[in-house]
């Protein structure tokens, strides 16, 4: 007789992390026999969960400021999968932390057995205080390390950037007067930045430890498919769309013009570290290239994704 399968509460369902470990886990042969999907949104009226609850997949509310509500959705459940979420603002790492804890302690009281976060490098550690302030990735790196100290197993999933961003404010290709395109940014063109599908390929690398949980335990899957420049980028979505699209290294206080100040000041200081230490750190191709080995799924490219994905200039 087979044993009942494990509840597996996915919080961000409907976003594109959570809804990358939903399709990941529903298609695949082994996981979708093991583990009983449980959704945790804060509106589970909303059509994308009603469209989960026709799939099979149980819908719930919670909320990452409320901890009853996340104890109250996470009852039963075997493991929790979860992302933080980023308010672009001054209260940005306040906001987040609150969050983190929450999900954490919320686990935990529910009698949950292992956690899985998205998590990211400490650039404050790595930079040796350089960029103490930089909360968007520092608050993440702090949430994993209060998780780490309690009594809940753990392991940990980093994106890398996402090829979706290519469709986002701050790296979509602008149109420019003489009828070519822009993507904007503060980074020099030579500089290499990892990124991946977050939305096809998140799944992939939060399936693996799923499917071996011990093996993974205490360690960080990094999710890069491919090590870009910005300039590389721009000549396939060029190649791809037909378009004439260029990448052009802006300053900050020109950037500040592209984007409003305060999303502006973010990335531009995720950038300059990024530049100087690696998105994963100095030992970002070594820990890449360990990831990529321990899952079980090829990745998709960027060629393949604008493919997928064509972006309508």
């Amino acid at each position: 007789m087979e044993p009942s399968p494990k509840i597996l509460a996915v919080i961000g369902a409907t976003g594109q992390q959570g809804g990358s470990v939903i399709n990941y886990v529903l298609n695949h042969p082994e996981l979708s026999k093991q583990f009983k999907l449980r959704a945790v949104t804060r509106n589970p009226s909303k059509p994308e969960a009603q469209a989960l609850k026709e799939r099979g997949v149980e819908v719930v509310k919670g909320d990452l400021y409320d901890k009853e509500s996340l104890s109250n959705a996470f009852r039963g459940a075997h493991t929790v999968f979860s992302p933080s979420f980023t308010s672009f603002d001054d209260s940005l790492y306040a906001k987040e932390i609150i969050q983190g804890k929450n999900l954490a302690d919320a686990a935990v009281n529910a009698g949950a057995q292992y956690m899985i976060f998205t998590t990211l490098c400490h650039a404050g550690d790595i930079s040796h205080g350089k960029y103490r302030d930089l909360d968007i990735l520092n608050v993440k790196a702090d949430i994993e390390k209060y998780i780490r100290s309690l009594s809940i197993k753990s392991a940990f999933f980093a994106p890398s950037m996402f090829y979706q961003n290519l469709g986002m404010f701050y790296l979509a290709p602008r149109p420019q007067d003489d009828g070519t395109f822009a993507i904007f940014n503060v980074s020099s063109p030579q500089s290499v930045f990892p990124f991946f599908d977050v939305v096809g390929d998140a799944g992939k690398f939060v399936g693996a430890i799923l499917m071996e949980p011990d093996k993974f335990e205490g360690k960080i899957l990094y999710a890069a498919a491919e090590r870009r420049t910005f300039e590389e980028m721009a000549e396939m979505v060029s190649k791809a769309t037909g378009k004439t699209v260029q990448y052009k290294q802006l300053s900050v206080d020109e950037y500040e013009g592209v984007l409003t100040p305060t999303p502006a000041q973010i990335f531009s200081h995720k950038m300059f570290f990024m530049e100087e230490y690696g998105y994963f750190g100095p030992e970002e191709r070594e820990r890449i290239e360990w990831s990529t080995k321990n899952i079980h799924d090829k990745l998709t490219t960027l060629e393949e994704y604008l493919q997928k994905n064509p972006l309508h200039l």
